[in-house]
């Protein structure tokens, strides 16, 4: 049986379905623990293809937002990007443009950056025309977005729907 559940995991990370809609029918106790509503972390690939309209580029990234149930943290790292401008959340479908919601990293980074680009923690306070409550619907309903500005793309060279990074059982 546990050759079984493992396939089944496996199967779920190859083909990017959640494990609990290929294990309905099983019991709980075999199925991975979803994590607590209080600590759901979303994460974002970062590329130009992402971008409305598309752009190509060599650079990449990802972005992490993690809800404590308290407070927004995140992380965005980049890779091969050159003379950042700006990285923000927004609250929007993919493919569709909104108003940033958040800053992620403000400022200029010139010159070739790869690594970690911004890492905090967002509070109500910083967000911008929205609230905490209606970012976190967004997150949950696959409706926000992270984008990387460089100073030769203003209007964005990376950007990534934000998804639920779900959670794998382990002992």
């Amino acid at each position: 049986m546990r050759t079984a559940s493992l396939t089944i995991a496996l199967a779920c990370l190859a083909g990017g379905a959640p494990l609990a809609a290929q294990t309905a029918g099983r019991t709980a106790a075999r199925a991975p623990e979803p994590r607590p509503e209080s600590e759901r972390v979303f994460v974002a690939v970062l590329e130009g293809a992402y971008e409305v309209p598309p752009v190509d580029t060599h650079a990449t990234g990802t972005a992490e937002l993690t809800w404590t149930g308290t407070e927004l943290r995140y992380q965005v790292h980049v890779d091969s990007i050159s003379d950042i401008a700006g990285a923000y959340l927004h609250i929007g479908r993919a493919g569709a443009g909104a108003p940033a919601v958040g800053d992620l990293f403000d400022g200029i980074k010139a010159g070739p950056v790869s690594g970690l680009l911004g890492r905090g923690t967002l509070t109500k306070a910083q967000l911008h025309e929205t609230t905490m409550a209606r970012l976190l619907r967004a997150l949950r309903d696959d409706d926000a977005y992270v984008t990387v500005h460089t100073l030769a793309l203003r209007g964005g060279e990376l950007r990534g729907q934000l998804r639920v990074q779900p959670t794998m059982a382990s002992r």
